[in-house]
């Protein structure tokens, strides 16, 4: 529980908050797209009408809400993300650093992180496109069952087992854009550390990627049930923007944390506080 307790600490408690407005606001257009492109009602849908199943692999890959207008938002949502987390890590970096938090150009948030960034966005764009593949393969394969509720039983395991698994890779890779962004070594270089670096922490560095989530998840199942899209799709942006601005600080401060660095973000009225 460290690693949720320090994000939390550095995004609620610290400067009361203005940190997490800050990087929600910039979080809130590529929150937004993601709550077009992944809609919580798109599961609980899928999950209520599990007799309608798949009749091609890309329905699959897409749970039923494939077409074009997909492929634009994924080319959107990479290059908002691009955005977001090159300015939210430069921010965070240099609060880290040297103990400011502000936002300067939007030039020079973007310039100094853009290829870590890019690295590790294309390097998580294969990984999640790999995970898809394997997913909707099985999901394809399953329905080859005659039983609807053997098949639904199957399908939901295997949902869980992967989500699992996405857990694990997104925790072993924990550091892979911070060790790129503070050490500029190559991307290579950087994932092989990561994973190293990270195997000793793995189990807190999974809970917490995985209590956001299952909260976030939660949440929004429990809106769509209303069937509501414009309530949902509200729903999904907030929720998205609280997500996005937790593991972006998630993976600065898991990186400070795990190499033992000295943090200089900590007024000092917290610290005297903290020390009586």
């Amino acid at each position: 529980m460290r690693y949720l307790k320090k994000t939390f600490e550095y995004l609620f408690i610290l400067e009361k908050g203005k940190r997490f407005a800050v990087i929600s606001v910039l979080s809130l257009p590529v929150s937004i797209v993601f709550a077009w492109l992944f809609p919580s009602g798109k599961y609980t849908t899928w999950l209520a009408n599990y007799n309608n199943r798949p009749n091609t692999f890309w329905d699959a890959w897409t749970f039923n809400s494939g077409g074009y207008q997909y492929w634009i938002a994924l080319l959107l949502a990479f290059i908002l993300i691009m955005i977001f987390v090159s300015m939210s890590v430069n921010i965070i970096s240099r609060s880290l650093r040297i103990g400011i938090f502000k936002v300067k150009s939007l030039l020079t948030e973007l310039n100094d992180s853009f290829f870590p960034v890019l690295h590790g966005t294309l390097t998580y764009i294969i990984l999640l496109s790999i995970y898809k593949t394997i997913l909707s393969l099985l999901l394809m394969f399953w329905q080859n069952i005659s039983n609807s509720h053997v098949y639904f039983a199957l399908s939901l395991i295997t949902m869980i087992v992967m989500f699992v698994g996405a857990v694990a890779c997104f925790s072993f890779t924990t550091l892979y854009i911070p060790i790129m962004a503070f050490t500029g070594v190559r991307s290579r270089i950087a994932i092989y550390s990561s994973i190293r670096k990270s195997s000793s922490s793995l189990v807190s560095l999974m809970i917490a990627v995985l209590i956001p989530i299952l909260i976030k998840t939660l949440i929004g199942s429990l809106i769509a049930l209303k069937h509501d899209i414009l309530l949902t799709f509200i729903t999904d942006g907030v929720l998205n923007a609280l997500l996005f601005s937790y593991m972006i600080c998630f993976i600065m401060i898991a990186y400070y944390e795990i190499e033992q660095l000295k943090r200089q973000d900590y007024p000092r009225e917290y610290f005297f506080k903290n020390k009586k």
